[in-house]
């Protein structure tokens, strides 16, 4: 993996009850969303639609930009990753045997 945690966008909702030069203004979220670790933001409004879309389209590139990043390199069995590949496990035969076995 690059180091970095899931990719995370802050939506700030109910910018409909907002004055217009307020909504307008990014400048204290952006500042929020840099100091803790946010991909983006957005200010939205579930009631009227108000870049919902736009979260969503960002969020979804974010995690497909960090799909290929991680698909491009190898996995280890480190404290960051998981082996879910039998074939890679370190006691293939112990693990084979509890798939024959049943549950649990």
């Amino acid at each position: 993996m690059d180091g970095k945690n899931l990719p995370c966008v802050l939506a700030e909702n109910k910018c409909d009850l907002l004055e217009p030069s307020k909504a307008n203004n990014l400048t204290d979220l952006k500042k929020f969303a840099s100091e803790n670790g946010f991909d983006s933001c957005f200010r939205t409004s579930a009631k009227t639609g108000v870049n919902i879309n736009e979260t969503m389209a960002n969020l979804i590139e974010n995690i497909l930009d960090r799909m290929k990043k991680v698909s491009s390199k190898e996995f280890t069995n480190d404290r960051k990753s998981v082996t879910l590949d039998p074939e890679k496990h370190e006691n293939n035969d112990s693990y084979r045997q509890q798939q024959k076995s049943g549950c649990c």
